[in-house]
């Protein structure tokens, strides 16, 4: 192992909190209700590391080959100006094959295995109905910049006493425990030595899995320590699918899994986003966020964007709409004011909503003294005004625009904007961010978006290390 890799160490738990009144500190024992959780085991061989070494050079080389002399070698102009709604604009057949040989290749799946509902290692059905929506073809579609890197290229050495974090939209995580896109995941978090890292939409409802299909148990025994925070939509009692568009995950592994104090889930339980909230010295805490905001398409009865507006009509005129309102106004504000407010709220659509009630939890946070760190896929153009004014307000900068400057490659294969991205508050100094290339993350259809700070810039002073498992 190099010398610059991060070491890790175990260290005591920390005691309670301020916020300990506020919100219940997630236990590190598997658990239905909380979905979350943590593992230790021993280390996983090095054949797993050269295994998905070997997947990641297949998925490059047949990504190079089918796009051959015509690949661009960097941006040289900002991306057009373009209508969010248009990234969902689905691909041509043969591209669309193009890219997802790449995902599932990476993943160790058989090529073409995402264009068709295929068996799961378990017997069990992959996919479903929704899920071949996902995955729909249409025409004119060729995705630019693959094979580039924005800001700092990743790479597997990281120096001693660094946090890296990441996220990335995962695009529908498989049924079973068993499937290979799993062990995919943590052997490129361990390969590239990712302290936290959060997934959005993927596209599971996990009430309906076994036990030893959710997230947390998956990755039972990967690594010394880990916590693990899932959100997703349970506001619909009668849903009876496994999937279901949408959700929410973190999982911090090791020495940030030490860390932990407390996590937490969206307040409304659609799964809009979780956080989790480590100590550091002298009472300083750092809180990482990952959200999912829907698109603003609203067509189809299950979307991301249909579930959150179903649950916004249900609750209208209700103890629990009137609660929102006092929240946001105060218990002494007038009939007046609070019956403006409410004609306002109910005025909303899903993407409005999330930053209103997101807003209110950053204010929180903010009066609580944390660092916060708020990332994920945003669906709309991160350097635009409604997402650059929304965290401006709150001393909130995006951080690799200020590192690397605005001329940002799209993160969705289908588009051409920046719609994934990071944001932090005024004193967190990043010392190197970046997204990747299409063919070099966890899985899915965006670029990964990582971010790395010094413990010293996280947590007011630097932590042992410790030895990180191989594989």
């Amino acid at each position: 192992m190099s010398s610059s890799t991060d070491k890790r160490s175990r260290e005591p738990t920390p005691g309670a909190t301020k916020e300990d009144a506020l919100s219940v500190p997630e236990s590190h024992s598997s658990s239905d209700e909380s979905q979350a959780a943590s593992a230790k085991a021993p280390s996983e061989s090095s054949s797993s590391l050269e295994e998905f070494d070997e997947m990641m050079a297949k998925a490059k080389a047949k990504l190079q080959k089918t796009r051959g002399k015509g690949k661009q070698k960097g941006r040289k102009s900002k991306p057009k100006e373009q209508n969010p709604e248009q990234r969902n604009q689905l691909p041509a057949p043969a591209a669309r094959l193009e890219l997802d040989e790449v995902f599932t290749l990476q993943a160790g799946l058989p090529a073409g295995s995402r264009q068709q509902p295929v068996d799961c290692e378990d017997g069990r059905r992959c996919h479903n109905q929704g899920e071949a929506q996902i995955i729909e073809e249409e025409e004119n579609f060729r995705p630019t910049d693959v094979d580039n890197h924005y800001g700092n290229e990743l790479r597997a050495t990281k120096e001693v006493c660094h946090l890296r974090i990441a996220c990335s939209n995962v695009q529908t995580l498989p049924v079973s425990h068993q499937n290979s896109r799993n062990s995919a995941i943590s052997s490129y978090c361990n390969k590239y030595n990712i302290d936290l890292v959060g997934m959005s939409e993927f596209n599971r409802f996990w009430k309906k899995l076994p036990a030893e299909d959710h997230l947390h148990n998956r990755f039972h025994g990967t690594w010394e320590d880990m916590h693990c925070i899932v959100g997703y939509n349970v506001t619909d009692e009668n849903w009876d699918s496994d999937f279901q568009i949408g959700g929410t995950a973190q999982i911090s592994i090791n020495q940030a899994a030490h860390r932990v104090v407390s996590s937490g889930r969206d307040p409304s339980n659609l799964g809009r986003w979780v956080w989790t909230r480590m100590i550091g010295k002298g009472g300083l805490h750092f809180r990482v966020v990952m959200l999912y905001r829907p698109c603003a398409q609203n067509t189809g009865t299950s979307t991301a964007y249909t579930q959150h507006q179903h649950y916004f009509d249900s609750i209208t005129a209700t103890p629990a709409e009137e609660a929102i309102v006092n929240q946001a106004m105060g218990e002494d504000a007038t009939p007046a004011k609070k019956a403006e407010f409410r004609t306002k709220l109910r005025k909303m659509g899903p993407r409005e909503r999330l930053l209103l009630d997101l807003e209110q939890e950053i204010e929180l946070w903010l009066e609580l003294g944390d660092q916060v760190v708020v990332m994920g896929d945003f669906n709309e153009d991160i350097r635009g005004p409604t997402i650059t004014e929304f965290f401006e307000k709150w001393g909130m900068r995006n951080m690799l625009l200020n590192m690397h400057g605005d001329d940002m490659p799209g993160t969705h294969a289908r588009g051409s904007l920046p719609i994934d991205g990071i944001f932090g508050t005024a004193g967190l100094k990043p010392t190197a961010c970046g997204f990747t290339p299409f063919d070099h993350g966890i899985g899915g259809d965006h670029r990964l978006v990582w971010i790395e700070f010094t413990y010293v810039n996280a947590f007011g002073h630097r932590l042992p290390a410790l030895d990180r498992p191989v594989g």
